[in-house]
């Protein structure tokens, strides 16, 4: 984050938190702000490696929810057919 979008943004953290306890909690939004980034942990010799890792990991992952939402989506629709069909007998 750029230092006057973190300045905007600390302000109207402070405004918030002001709002609803009276006090500005700057320190908790800081403190959640990521670090600077630096030569050093930007083109380390392993960040590549770390990348690939992490699109592995990301695939993976992306793969698995597919997996699960394409469940959760044939179990809604079963459950939708059999209130459809109790529906059915009821009327």
């Amino acid at each position: 984050m750029c230092p006057t979008m973190q300045e905007d943004y600390i302000k109207h953290a402070n405004a918030v938190d002001g709002a609803f306890n009276g006090q500005p909690q700057c320190k908790y939004y800081q403190a959640r702000q990521p670090p600077p980034l630096t030569n050093s942990n930007v083109m380390g010799s392993s960040s590549s490696d770390d990348l690939r890792e992490m699109m592995k990991t990301l695939t993976s992952n992306t793969v698995t929810l597919q997996q699960n939402v394409m469940s959760f989506q044939k179990e809604t629709r079963s459950s939708i057919h059999n209130l459809e069909k109790q529906m059915g007998k009821v009327a």
